[in-house]
Order: C-alpha cells, then sequence, then structure tokens
C-alpha cells in the first residue's frame, strides 16, 4: 500500500536513526514528490545529504527550502553549519598545499571544496594547477569541465570534457558526463550536437530525467516540437518537479494551440514556483 507523505516522513526518520541514508534519501524523494512544498521535508533531505558528503547538493536544497519559507531559522542554521564545515575543511587543504604543493590529490580537494562553496573561479585555478602537475588525469578535466560551466565558458567546458572522455572511457560511459555536454551544446547553439549527447546519456540511464529535459531542449530549437513534447513528457514523468521542462513544455502546447494542456503546464510552473526563487550559496 502507498505510504502518504507523513509516513514517508516517519519512514526517514527511523532509516536516519540507524544511520541508513541512501535509504532516507529515497523514502524523502517520494514524500518531495506528494507534496513538494513542505518545508521541513526539505531541510531533512539537507541533512541526509550532508551526512552522505554531499555538501553542494545540501546546500542546493537547503536553498529551496529557504525558497519556499525564508523565515525558518532552522535552515540557515544548518546551511551556516556546512559552509563552516567547508570553510574548515578548505584551511587544512591550503595548509597541505604550502607543506605539499606539488601533490595532484590536494589540489583536486580543494578545487572540490571550492566548488561546493560555489567559487567557481578560485576552483579552475585550483584544478588547473592539478593539471599542470598531472596533465593525464581524466578525473581532473571532468571536474574542470564542471565548474567552466558554471563560470559559462562553454567552448572550454565542451574542450575540457571531451578530454576527459579521450582519457579515460569511463567517463564516455558515464551519463552525467553526457548530460553535462548537451547543456552546455544547447549554450552554444549547437543544437544537432546536444541532440547526440542527450542520446547518448539516454541510451546509458533512460531514466535520468535531465538527459531526457537536455533532448527536448535540443529538439525544440530544431524546430521539432512533437518531438521535443515527447522527450518532456518523459523528463516531468521522471522528474515531476522539474521546472524548466514544464516551463518549457508550456510554451510548446501554447505554440501548438494545445491551450488547455498548456494552461495545465502553466498551472504546474506556478505550483512550483517557489523552487526557482532561491539565495545564492
Amino acid at each position: 500500500m502507498k505510504m502518504n507523505r507523513n509516513e514517508y516522513s516517519e519512514k526517514a526518520k527511523q532509516f536516519i536513526g540507524v544511520k541508513k541514508y541512501p535509504e532516507a534519501l529515497e523514502v524523502l524523494n517520494k514524500s518531495i514528490e506528494i507534496e513538494p512544498m513542505d518545508t521541513d521535508t526539505w531541510i531533512l533531505k539537507g541533512c541526509v545529504l550532508n551526512e552522505l558528503g554531499k555538501y553542494q547538493e545540501a546546500l542546493k536544497v537547503l536553498n529551496i527550502a529557504i525558497g519556499i519559507d525564508p523565515k525558518k531559522t532552522d535552515t540557515y542554521i544548518l546551511k551556516d553549519k556546512i559552509i563552516y564545515d567547508l570553510m574548515q575543511a578548505l584551511e587544512s587543504i591550503n595548509s597541505s598545499i604550502k607543506m605539499n604543493p606539488k601533490n595532484t590529490d590536494i589540489w583536486i580537494l580543494r578545487g572540490v571544496a571550492l566548488d561546493e562553496l560555489g567559487k567557481y573561479q578560485e576552483a579552475l585555478e585550483s584544478f588547473d594547477e592539478a593539471i599542470k602537475i598531472t596533465p593525464n588525469n581524466a578525473t581532473i578535466w571532468f571536474l574542470k569541465g564542471k565548474v567552466l560551466k558554471e563560470l559559462n565558458k562553454y567552448q572550454e567546458s565542451v574542450e575540457a570534457l571531451n578530454t576527459a572522455t579521450d582519457l579515460d572511457p569511463q567517463y564516455a560511459h558515464n551519463a552525467y558526463t553526457w548530460i553535462l555536454k548537451g547543456i552546455v551544446l544547447n549554450e552554444l547553439m549547437e543544437h544537432q550536437k546536444a541532440l547526440e549527447a542527450s542520446n547518448r546519456a539516454i541510451e546509458i540511464n533512460p531514466k535520468d530525467g535531465d538527459a531526457w529535459r537536455v533532448k527536448g531542449c535540443a529538439l525544440c530549437s530544431l524546430k521539432e516540437p512533437e518531438k521535443a513534447l515527447e522527450a518532456l513528457n518523459k523528463a516531468t514523468e521522471l522528474n515531476p518537479l522539474d521546472v524548466f521542462a514544464w516551463t518549457i513544455k508550456t510554451t510548446l502546447f501554447g505554440a501548438l494551440q494545445q491551450y488547455q494542456k498548456a494552461n495545465e503546464a502553466f498551472k504546474k510552473v506556478k505550483e512550483l514556483e517557489p523552487l526557482l526563487h532561491i539565495p545564492n550559496t
């Protein structure tokens, strides 16, 4: 029998109590699908992600909670704690670099910590230092490509991601690599290549909603609205909270004169709109 939101939340707390964080995360995601505007569930998800060491995701989730209810102090307390812990870790990493400036792993750790804090330019500089020491490390090139995307340096991002896949085939078999490439290629207006990248991501993981959204965006730009809608419908089926997919669907339904469906999609956008109004980390 399917549980309601409160039952999912209680189940998640039970998992947290015995430190079964992946199970708790899965249950919380189901609870959010039922009620995406419940601040407490988002805060709980932030706690779980923090325990899993997924600090950047935790901060993003807590920002969503703030967007829904900016007056809830618990959210700011947890967010400040995560940022403080990251800053402490960064101080320790900087000390290690002074003692051993030629250690690639320390520069990678520094870049990752700065990326978590949203300090993308400094993260990029750390990854560049790591590349100077170990130029054939695919992981560094992948992380560099990810940060370059955040800095809107799209051409450089594609080149870095291509280098990562050339150096290590495991990145070519990672759906997230192709999703990143698809997003960046769409930004570069290379929509056919973005479509090909999204198709590669879907081949690897057909249940990744982001891959279907990237495909929908590419098809929309390639003037194939019906195929775009098919992809975007799949995206929102897999991730009902994807506000961007719902927004594009609203536009496409309107362009196809399917006004009732456009109205329904627009209502979904308005319902989920607080998820977009989030502060910077």
